[in-house]
């Protein structure tokens, strides 16, 4: 029993960051695709007209071309909808682990940590940045939003026990990926 209330507890962040993404997104998570000033996802994006740069000038790798190598594989909508609920689940899920991890007590606290690294994922995904972000078509910026949680814990795993390098590393790739904004 230990074993499956272990896993309830370790897929509860990954739930509540998706939940948030489902509530959030609402009918942008239907067939389709959603235009929003920065957002465009089209369908048969050519990974080889991404690297060269179709403008002459390659401002959107790596996002673009992490987009064009998913759309080989699956319609542009779908790599659209799950680039977004990325956004909600990586970052809810974050920042509720961060909160729990951290918390003074956390081992003794139960249903109140969980409660709190909840709310924190919740409001991690959800508040005034990230809307407005939603609503200009950043993606990418919040997919690099989203990493932030994991990267901060790397950074303190690896300030603790000099062995995590490689999880800092790890936890950089969302940043990496939609660390390319458009508008700078």
């Amino acid at each position: 029993m230990r074993t499956a209330a272990r896993v309830a507890v370790g897929a509860l962040p990954w739930l509540v960051g998706l939940l948030a993404g489902a509530l959030a997104l609402g009918p942008a998570l239907g067939p389709g695709y959603v235009l929003r000033y920065d957002m465009l996802f089209v369908p048969g994006l050519s990974l080889p007209t991404v690297l060269a740069g179709a403008d002459g000038f390659p401002r959107a790798i790596p996002s673009d071309a992490v987009v064009a190598a998913l759309s080989l594989v699956l319609p542009g909508d779908a790599v659209q909808t799950l680039a977004l609920l990325a956004v909600f689940t990586v970052g809810g899920a974050g920042a509720f682990r961060l909160l729990v991890r951290l918390a003074p007590g956390a081992s003794a606290g139960g249903g109140r940590v969980l409660g709190a690294g909840a709310a924190a994922g919740v409001l991690y995904v959800w508040n005034p940045f990230v809307a407005e972000r939603l609503l200009l078509g950043q993606w990418a910026v919040l997919l690099g939003y989203a990493g932030l949680p994991w990267v901060l814990w790397a950074v303190v795993r690896l300030a603790s026990d000099r062995t995590g390098l490689a999880g800092v590393v790890r936890a950089l790739v969302p940043a990496a990926v939609g660390g390319s904004p458009r508008w700078c």
